[in-house]
């Protein structure tokens, strides 16, 4: 078989260009380390599903699901099945609050405000069990 220039050529430990594996080696952790990361980056990534703003427009409850309940196959009408979590954030600095997992982003549709008698916004519960005093 022939030989181009550039395999016949020695390296500095004497090996030919031809016999040198270590680099393959080195691109292969590279690229094993590179999608590591974005599996864990969209693993970790949210979604927006709803946006529920308070009466007195003080505050505002964001719903999100996460992206890799969104790539999980599910029967027909289980859609809003997903879990997430929930931020309470207040509108005038966009300060998020409170942060609470919800096992299934439907339960969003739960959420209530409770205001005192001058129509300020106190607590927001969201299910039954979620109970957020607010500042």
């Amino acid at each position: 078989m022939h030989k181009t220039a550039l395999e016949t050529i020695p390296h500095q430990d004497g090996e030919s260009s031809h016999g040198n594996k270590k680099g393959c080696w080195g691109c292969l952790l590279i690229l094993l380390v590179v999608f590591s990361l974005a599996g864990y980056g969209l693993y970790r990534l949210e979604m927006h599903y709803q946006t529920i703003p308070s009466p007195d427009g003080k505050y505002r409850v964001e719903v999100y699901y996460y992206f890799r309940e969104a790539m999980m196959p599910m029967m027909p009408g289980g859609g809003s099945d997903k879990a997430g979590c929930i931020y309470i954030i207040r509108n005038e600095d966009n300060r998020k609050l409170h942060r609470a997992e919800l096992p299934m982003v439907f339960m969003s549709q739960e959420v209530r405000f409770e205001q005192d008698s001058e129509g300020n916004t106190k607590t927001i519960s969201a299910p039954v069990w979620l109970w957020f005093e607010l500042p």
